[in-house]
């Protein structure tokens, strides 16, 4: 089976959901999300723990236009290149971002959700579906990445 064969498999399975609601807020984490030229984005950062391996589909849910990237082992928020697996802004529909990947137990993932557009705070549910509900911890940072100084209502980041 190659994984297009899997992943048909999965979609037509039993699915299971774990669904976390929460907010991105003017004190959320703050990074340059990669390809933004500086621009200064609010984060919330998730550690991801499958209890048995397969295909998982992450996905949000909201009214901002969300963008995910999803590491192993760690996220570093000063280098958001380094242990990336994949990212996505669109593929949920409705400036949603989702991510369907093989996750293995017993390996960290971190999710990272963020925006497309600098500076955009909002609601949003994070769901995950797979063959068995999936533990989610919220990683707290006090990452300040981006300065938060305004000048003539253009935000300028480091």
């Amino acid at each position: 089976m190659n994984r297009h064969s899997y992943i048909l498999f999965f979609v037509k399975g039993i699915r299971r959901n774990t669904t976390i609601s929460s907010s991105l807020r003017s004190n959320s984490s703050v990074y340059n999300r990669m390809g933004t030229n500086n621009q200064c984005h609010y984060y919330e950062a998730y550690e991801i723990w499958v209890p048995i391996d397969g295909y998982y589909i992450l996905t949000s849910k909201s009214s901002i236009d969300t963008y995910g990237y999803l590491y192993q082992t760690s996220f570093n928020p000063y280098n958001p290149y380094s242990n990336l697996i994949a990212y996505n802004d669109d593929a949920g529909g409705s400036r949603q971002f989702q991510l369907t990947e093989y996750l293995v137990t017993y390996r960290t993932y971190i999710l990272v959700l963020t925006t497309y557009l600098p500076m955009i705070t909002g609601h949003y549910q994070l769901i995950v579906e797979g063959a068995n509900r999936v533990q989610i911890t919220e990683l707290y940072s006090t990452s300040t990445l981006c300065a938060r100084t305004t000048t003539r209502r253009t935000t300028t980041c480091e």
